[in-house]
Protein backbone atom coordinates (compact mmCIF):
# COMPACT_ATOMS: atom_id res chain seq x y z
CA UNK A 1 0.00 0.00 0.00
CA UNK A 2 1.69 2.99 -1.38
CA UNK A 3 -0.55 5.73 0.23
CA UNK A 4 0.96 8.09 2.52
CA UNK A 5 -0.64 7.58 5.11
CA UNK A 6 -0.12 3.93 5.77
CA UNK A 7 3.22 4.88 4.50
CA UNK A 8 4.22 7.41 7.24
CA UNK A 9 2.50 5.30 9.36
CA UNK A 10 5.01 2.50 8.64
CA UNK A 11 7.91 5.01 8.95
CA UNK A 12 6.64 6.12 12.27
CA UNK A 13 6.00 3.00 13.90
CA UNK A 14 9.71 1.86 13.06
CA UNK A 15 10.84 5.12 15.24
CA UNK A 16 8.87 3.42 17.75
CA UNK A 17 10.58 0.19 17.62
CA UNK A 18 7.45 -1.43 16.60
CA UNK A 19 6.16 -3.54 13.59
CA UNK A 20 3.10 -2.54 13.51
CA UNK A 21 0.48 0.68 13.27
CA UNK A 22 -2.03 2.27 15.14
CA UNK A 23 -4.63 3.98 12.69
CA UNK A 24 -7.71 5.37 12.81
CA UNK A 25 -9.61 7.19 9.86
CA UNK A 26 -12.99 9.43 9.91
CA UNK A 27 -15.20 10.52 7.46
CA UNK A 28 -18.04 13.33 8.64
CA UNK A 29 -21.48 13.99 8.16
CA UNK A 30 -21.94 11.15 5.37
CA UNK A 31 -25.34 9.58 4.70
CA UNK A 32 -26.23 10.79 7.96
CA UNK A 33 -23.65 9.67 10.08
CA UNK A 34 -20.28 10.11 10.96
CA UNK A 35 -18.13 6.63 10.07
CA UNK A 36 -14.42 5.82 11.68
CA UNK A 37 -12.53 2.62 10.95
CA UNK A 38 -9.74 1.80 12.77
CA UNK A 39 -6.30 0.01 10.73
CA UNK A 40 -4.14 -2.00 13.44
CA UNK A 41 -1.70 -4.49 12.66
CA UNK A 42 1.93 -4.89 10.89
CA UNK A 43 2.36 -4.63 6.90
CA UNK A 44 1.26 -7.97 5.73
CA UNK A 45 -1.98 -7.70 8.22
CA UNK A 46 -2.66 -3.87 6.91
CA UNK A 47 -2.17 -4.86 2.90
CA UNK A 48 -4.84 -7.74 3.54
CA UNK A 49 -6.90 -5.43 5.72
CA UNK A 50 -6.88 -3.18 2.99
CA UNK A 51 -7.86 -4.99 0.11
CA UNK A 52 -10.26 -6.68 2.00
CA UNK A 53 -11.72 -3.16 2.69
CA UNK A 54 -11.81 -2.52 -1.74
CA UNK A 55 -13.52 -5.58 -2.33
CA UNK A 56 -16.50 -4.77 -0.04
CA UNK A 57 -16.74 -1.36 -0.65
CA UNK A 58 -17.00 -2.08 -4.63
CA UNK A 59 -19.10 -5.36 -3.74
CA UNK A 60 -21.42 -2.63 -1.90
CA UNK A 61 -21.20 -0.19 -4.85
CA UNK A 62 -23.19 -3.18 -7.18
CA UNK A 63 -25.60 -3.65 -4.53
CA UNK A 64 -26.39 0.31 -3.77
CA UNK A 65 -29.83 1.48 -4.56
CA UNK A 66 -28.91 5.82 -4.33
CA UNK A 67 -26.88 5.71 -7.95
CA UNK A 68 -26.41 9.35 -7.31
CA UNK A 69 -24.47 8.62 -4.03
CA UNK A 70 -22.37 5.88 -5.12
CA UNK A 71 -19.24 8.31 -4.80
CA UNK A 72 -20.19 8.41 -0.80
CA UNK A 73 -18.73 4.80 -0.92
CA UNK A 74 -15.43 4.79 -0.71
CA UNK A 75 -12.51 3.93 1.62
CA UNK A 76 -9.98 6.18 3.36
CA UNK A 77 -7.97 5.63 0.47
CA UNK A 78 -9.82 7.32 -2.13
CA UNK A 79 -9.02 10.16 -3.83
CA UNK A 80 -9.85 12.90 -6.40
CA UNK A 81 -9.16 16.20 -7.73
CA UNK A 82 -10.98 18.87 -5.34
CA UNK A 83 -8.73 22.26 -6.87
CA UNK A 84 -7.31 22.21 -3.77
CA UNK A 85 -3.82 21.36 -5.66
CA UNK A 86 -4.87 24.52 -7.47
CA UNK A 87 -5.40 26.80 -4.74
CA UNK A 88 -1.55 25.86 -3.13
CA UNK A 89 -0.23 25.83 -6.15
CA UNK A 90 0.46 21.99 -6.10
CA UNK A 91 0.49 19.41 -8.35
CA UNK A 92 -1.79 16.48 -7.71
CA UNK A 93 0.05 13.22 -7.77
CA UNK A 94 -0.81 10.58 -10.40
CA UNK A 95 -2.53 8.01 -7.93
CA UNK A 96 -3.24 10.35 -4.65
CA UNK A 97 -5.45 13.22 -5.14
CA UNK A 98 -5.57 16.57 -3.92
CA UNK A 99 -9.43 15.86 -2.12
CA UNK A 100 -10.78 12.71 0.45
CA UNK A 101 -13.92 12.39 2.13
CA UNK A 102 -11.62 11.03 5.08
CA UNK A 103 -9.21 12.82 7.67
CA UNK A 104 -6.78 9.92 9.42
CA UNK A 105 -4.57 9.93 12.78
CA UNK A 106 -2.01 7.74 13.55
CA UNK A 107 -1.88 6.38 17.23
CA UNK A 108 1.65 5.37 19.33
CA UNK A 109 -0.39 2.75 20.70
CA UNK A 110 -3.20 -0.07 21.34
CA UNK A 111 -3.99 2.03 24.51
CA UNK A 112 -3.31 5.21 22.66
CA UNK A 113 -5.98 4.45 20.29
CA UNK A 114 -8.54 2.68 22.22
CA UNK A 115 -8.33 6.44 24.24
CA UNK A 116 -9.77 8.15 21.05
CA UNK A 117 -12.36 5.34 20.43
CA UNK A 118 -13.97 5.67 24.13
CA UNK A 119 -13.90 9.18 23.69
CA UNK A 120 -15.96 9.57 19.94
CA UNK A 121 -18.92 10.63 20.17
CA UNK A 122 -21.90 11.48 17.46
CA UNK A 123 -21.44 14.83 15.67
CA UNK A 124 -23.73 16.66 13.54
CA UNK A 125 -25.93 13.70 13.17
CA UNK A 126 -27.09 11.78 15.75
CA UNK A 127 -25.45 8.55 14.50
CA UNK A 128 -22.13 7.20 13.87
CA UNK A 129 -20.39 3.37 13.11
CA UNK A 130 -16.61 2.08 14.42
CA UNK A 131 -15.65 -0.35 11.99
CA UNK A 132 -12.33 -2.64 12.13
CA UNK A 133 -10.82 -3.13 9.04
Amino acid sequence: MNHPSIVNAFKNALERESTKIYMSFKRENLFYKDSYYILIGNRTEVEEAITKLYKEVEEEKREFWRADHIDGLDTPFDTWCSGACICYNIQCGADIKCGSHWTHDEHNSLEELNAYISNIHAGYYPTYTVEYM
